[in-house]
């Protein structure tokens, strides 16, 4: 249906927006995505303020205990720049979800970065943590999110670097078990390479950039291959640098047109002398150690990238991890 006449049948009691009441419950309010997707409807038409406002009123009085209404609630407000109702949506949805989902504290507190709030962040971002960490269920639920939404925080607004090494390698410790958690992973590498690639350490940035390009799942994205033609310029690598430079400019033609084609479909640049193999590491899991290796041509292969991953962790071990980088920061 049109957006203006899906509003007229699903709104059909409201006569005059300027003067609104939250409409009965129906028989339709049981089913929450009903909501969900009526107030992404209102939300996609700009200047709809009241109208959108008017569905998460419905939705919240309809759906009380529901923490992802309230946090959308405050997207919607922030997006509108009523920053103060917004703060008030925001706690509310923390209070909320509680221990169940580590999502509230993390996009208020990426909230108050935005409005310069950052110690204030940094608190909410603890908070979170705290409470998450503290439950017995799934070992993420948001939490491997938040890990590295502080992590860019204490990194990139407090410079306090050891603490944001240590929550880099907490959030991926924590997306190891999640099934089709390696997008995640990918981002959260990417991220990492980043950070060690402004403190100069560039052979573990390659090595983080190399595990994010295989996560990806789809040939990497130009950002991963833009930074790693960054890392080989510092080592002096003039061809790698060339070829990711190359591979960073395919996969950005492909973003510009629309997705038109996979980037899975790009010709990938591989490089003979490197070898990813496992190696018994302090930051197992995740944390797989590149090596240099000529393979012997007497073989007939010409080499490529080989990784082999060491078993998942087991829930308590990621709980247990979560826990100890509580205590150490």
């Amino acid at each position: 249906l049109h957006s203006a006449s899906s509003r007229a049948f699903l709104d059909g009691s409201i006569s005059n927006k300027d003067d609104m009441q939250i409409i009965p419950r129906q028989s339709g309010d049981k089913w929450f995505a009903v909501y969900d997707s009526w107030a992404d409807m209102e939300m996609a038409i700009p200047k709809n303020f009241a109208l959108t406002n008017n569905v998460f009123s419905r939705a919240v009085s309809t759906f009380p205990e529901n923490w992802r209404i309230d946090l959308k609630w405050a997207q919607m407000m922030v997006a509108y720049k009523k920053e103060l109702k917004a703060d008030i949506m925001f706690r509310q949805s923390c209070e909320k979800a509680g221990h169940l989902h580590a999502d509230p504290y993390r996009v208020y507190a990426e909230f108050a970065i935005r409005t310069h709030r950052i110690h204030r962040a940094r608190r909410i971002f603890l908070r979170g943590a705290q409470h998450v960490v503290d439950s017995s269920d799934d070992p993420d639920r948001g939490l491997s999110s938040l890990f590295h939404s502080w992590a860019l925080c204490e990194w990139k607004q407090f410079k306090n670097f050891d603490r944001s090494r240590k929550l880099f390698e907490n959030s991926l410790r924590l997306t190891e078990n999640i099934e089709h958690g390696a997008p995640k992973r990918a981002l959260f590498l990417t991220s990492f390479a980043h950070f060690e690639f402004s403190r100069g350490n560039y052979r573990v940035a390659q090595h983080c950039v190399c595990l994010a390009i295989h996560d990806h799942g789809s040939g990497g994205s130009a950002d991963c291959w833009k930074l790693w033609s960054d890392i080989a310029t510092k080592l002096d690598d003039k061809a790698l640098a060339a070829q990711c430079t190359e591979q960073a400019n395919l996969i950005g033609i492909v973003d510009c047109a629309d997705n038109l084609t996979s980037s899975a479909d790009l010709p990938h640049k591989t490089n003979s002398n490197y070898v990813v193999t496992t190696n018994e590491l302090v930051n197992a899991p995740w944390n797989l150690k590149m090596i240099m290796k000529r393979r012997s041509y007497s073989c007939g292969e010409k080499g490529d990238y080989k990784i082999q991953r060491q078993q998942p962790m087991v829930q308590e071990v990621c709980k247990n991890e979560a826990s100890r980088i509580l205590t150490a920061i």
